[in-house]
């Protein structure tokens, strides 16, 4: 039992290294999401809560967010998620400061499921089962393995194959179109050979001896896509990959074995029998929320379709006018940042969101009356331009829609 333990444990300088890159995303994801804290989560902006409770993708339960809908205290509760960010970055984490860290960054991802994609749902989850995992450092010389170590593995064993089920479905062309129109005609062939590496590397992080070979594998592709499309999904599977790569082999000096030492929750008496490292696992109460996670990951509540940037096709350009400014007072275009682009996603499946979103920008400048029109194009996989949309919605009229002749 205990050779079996080994083949699958994970380095110690792994985990150590997996929570400070979890400590990093989490820093650079709240500084993206403070540029537009009162416009996307409070109850100034274009997803107030009466909204929130009326739309069916939020999937209920608590949410801190949800306390009090004053801009004040959107921006506290991220300078909040920050400072946790920060302890967890200098080695200063606890599990209870890491199980608040989790729920912070959950609370704020679901104040506005529209502006999720595939790599908050996965940092979401690595966090998650970060709480549970031994703590380590980097001068740590031995493998461990755990309930939580196993769960961390099983949640990026169906995170890869959830992805590269998805990526045999997204239209790839549409892809390039919307995100890297330079690189499109590479992207059919390179999705097929992405696939590939995600399902090896599924399976071999499984196994100590042929880890860091598929994550090598990986790593060209990871930064293709990095280059190519956007960095953030590269850079989040990147962390998730941590835990499983030995990083003081790479250093000169003394090697690391691997057996040196084992930590395991079975009793001594019964780590040589199968069924009692088992029964030990089935005797941890907080596993069965990690199975939950687990199920959630693979489907039940992630989407692992939404691999940024977003295979759609309808993109959508937006602009809020008003009669009394020739300028405009705000724009959405495809060339406008993750977020921005996120929401243009989100209006496209639900373009009531337009009302509020004139009413929070007519507040912010101090005006009523302002008119969001917004344009609707509608990709073609043979890159041929269709048919656009351009359509007026204003707080208090219904739509108007023009059509007009593709070029």
């Amino acid at each position: 039992m205990t050779g079996l333990l080994s083949r699958i444990s994970l380095p110690a300088e792994g985990l150590w290294a997996f929570r400070r890159g979890l400590a990093l995303l989490c820093l650079f994801d709240i500084l993206e999401r403070l540029t537009h804290a009162s416009f996307f989560y409070s109850d100034l902006g274009i997803f107030p809560r009466n909204i929130y409770y009326l739309d069916p993708s939020h999937p209920g339960g608590m949410n801190l967010y949800l306390l009090s809908g004053q801009p004040m205290f959107v921006v506290s509760l991220l300078f909040l998620t920050q400072g946790l960010a920060i302890l967890q970055l200098l080695g200063r984490s606890t599990p209870w400061r890491r199980g608040f860290l989790w729920a912070l960054m959950s609370s704020i991802q679901f104040r506005f499921p529209g502006l999720m994609d595939s790599s908050d749902e996965l940092l979401r989850l690595m966090l998650f089962w970060d709480i549970f995992l031994l703590k380590s450092d980097s001068s740590s010389r031995f493998d461990c393995v755990s309930w939580a170590t196993i769960g961390l593995q099983v949640q990026v064993c169906a995170a890869l194959l959830g992805i590269a089920r998805h990526q045999f479905e997204r239209p790839w062309a549409l892809s390039a179109q919307w995100g890297g129109t330079r690189w499109a005609e590479l992207w059919p062939g390179f999705s097929s050979i992405e696939v590939l590496v995600y399902i090896i590397l599924a399976v071999a992080i499984w196994f100590v001896k042929t880890r860091e070979i598929a994550i090598g594998l990986a790593l060209p592709i990871l930064f293709w896509r990095a280059t190519a499309m956007h960095p953030v999904f590269p850079l989040t599977l990147a962390v998730g990959l941590m835990p499983f790569v030995r990083w003081r082999s790479w250093k000169a000096g003394p090697s690391l074995d691997s057996r040196a030492k084992v930590n395991t929750l079975c009793p001594p008496s019964q780590r040589t029998s199968l069924g009692g490292f088992v029964k030990s696992l089935l005797r941890e109460p907080v596993l069965w929320v990690g199975l939950f996670s687990f199920f959630q990951g693979y489907g039940f509540r992630e989407d692992w379709d939404r691999v940024y940037p977003l295979a759609e096709k309808e993109t959508l350009q937006l602009t809020v006018r008003s009669s009394s400014e020739p300028r405009p007072l705000f724009q959405l275009e495809s060339t406008d940042g993750r977020r921005l682009r996120l929401l243009s996603d989100a209006l496209c499946e639900n373009l009531g969101l337009t009302t509020p979103l004139g009413a929070a920008v007519s507040r912010k400048n101090g005006m009523t009356g302002a008119d969001v029109w917004v344009k609707i194009d509608y990709n073609r996989a043979d890159f041929r331009l269709g048919l656009p949309t351009i359509r007026m919605v204003t707080p208090n009229s219904t739509q108007q829609v023009i059509k007009s002749e593709g070029q």
